[in-house]
């Protein structure tokens, strides 16, 4: 069945192409939802990408939200040409979110305060939920080399 979007002539004047996928074991995907997995889905949608549409790392944006923001700053941390990167509402990290501490363990999960100094291109950090801290955010920014 073929659906209208409401941005699709938007996307077709501007000759844009859209991409949405689920992880692993969430939505209506298979598998096992796992940190793991989730990378290499992602890896996967830019494969996809690369080779099936002829995309290169300088036309993309790639955009994660909340715990989709591990498997997105990932992929971001080791593409150095990437357009841009959106986190919106993104963790610093999955025991972060549950516990105020101030520095990695071996056995945490989307360790995305690690991962953001990495990132090369501009990043732009969409936070408009009061269900957390606005702290995370400050610490995500302070870990930003060079914002743009």
């Amino acid at each position: 069945m073929l659906c209208y979007h409401p941005l699709s002539k938007v996307m077709t004047v501007l000759c844009l192409l859209l991409r949405r996928y689920d992880y692993s074991g969430y939505g209506q995907s298979s598998g096992k939802p796992s940190e793991h997995n989730t990378y290499a889905d992602i890896e996967a949608v830019y494969k996809c990408l690369e080779e099936s549409y002829g995309a290169k790392q300088e036309n993309i944006i790639l955009y994660g939200q909340s715990v989709g923001s591990g498997p997105t700053l990932d992929l971001a941390a080791r593409l150095p040409h990437l357009r841009a990167v959106v986190l919106h509402c993104p963790i610093l990290s999955g025991l972060r979110v549950m516990y105020p501490v101030k520095r990695t363990y071996w056995f945490d999960i989307y360790k995305n305060i690690d991962k953001i100094p990495y990132v090369n291109c501009p990043v732009l950090i969409i936070h408009v939920s009061m269900q957390f801290s606005t702290f995370y955010l400050l610490e995500l920014l302070m870990v930003i080399e060079e914002p743009f």
